[in-house]
């Protein structure tokens, strides 16, 4: 399951989530959940998929301090990017986990010519950017 960027639950945890949709690059702000993504170097880039966890795993006073310091600045802290709190780290962990085992790589005798080759490197792809995400996150502190 993806990690939307909507809470009807709670009016700052949605109004973050919507923010971090808009100061996404390239214009896919009406995408409704978190992505990960290859940078043009080709490295992962989790840091969309790390603030998301992050606020929706904020508590409501946590979240009007961010919201006050939001408002302040006009964007959301880097560091809400980079690091994911230790009850974020445990909704990635799940949520990655599921995705590598949805995704795993079908058998190696399976041909890879054929009328499913796109799909299956599409899968492919995918599956490497969950495994790699799932790495950068086994490193968090």
């Amino acid at each position: 399951t993806p990690l939307m960027l909507d809470d009807t639950g709670s009016k700052h945890r949605s109004v973050l989530l919507h923010l971090l949709a808009l100061e996404r690059s390239g214009g896919t702000a009406s995408i409704p959940a978190a992505q990960l993504w290859r940078t043009a170097e080709g490295t992962l880039d989790a840091s969309e998929l790390w603030a998301a966890a992050n606020i929706l795993c904020m508590p409501d006073k946590e979240l009007r301090e961010l919201a006050g310091k939001v408002a302040a600045a006009g964007r959301l802290p880097e560091e809400l990017r980079s690091t994911a709190t230790a009850e974020a780290q445990v909704l990635l962990r799940n949520m990655l986990d599921a995705w590598l085992v949805e995704l795993e790589p079908g058998p190696a005798n399976q041909p890879q010519a054929g009328r499913f080759s796109a799909a299956r490197a599409y899968r492919h792809d995918c599956y490497e950017l969950a495994r790699a995400a799932r790495k950068q996150l086994d490193a968090e502190p």
